[in-house]
């Protein structure tokens, strides 16, 4: 949540979730954040709790998609330790990590 506006709401700047498969060994993540919140930290941060989420619940591999001109994100991901690499056919990344 974003600090109080001056009426005193707070909004929501962004999100990071997770599905894990049925055995629990890899999840797929998902993570948005608002435009004026992006390039500020927030993401790693996000994502360094998602991590330690998972690890403490036994998940052995994180993964997600982007498109291959999201070099924020391809970033952020290399930054946070996933490995990034170019599917085949070329217009996504895939970011994977060993969580174990």
């Amino acid at each position: 949540l974003a600090p109080p506006d001056a009426t005193g709401a707070q909004k929501m700047v962004g999100e990071v979730r997770a599905v894990c498969d049925p055995d629990n060994l890899r999840a797929e993540f998902a993570i948005q954040l608002a435009s004026p919140w992006q390039g500020k930290g927030l993401g790693l941060l996000l994502m360094d709790k998602l991590v330690r989420y998972l690890r403490g619940r036994g998940t052995r591999e994180i993964a997600g998609q982007c498109l291959s001109e999201n070099t924020a994100m391809a970033a952020l991901a290399r930054r946070a330790g996933f490995e990034v690499v170019a599917d085949a056919a070329g217009g996504t990344l895939d970011m994977r990590m060993a969580l174990d």
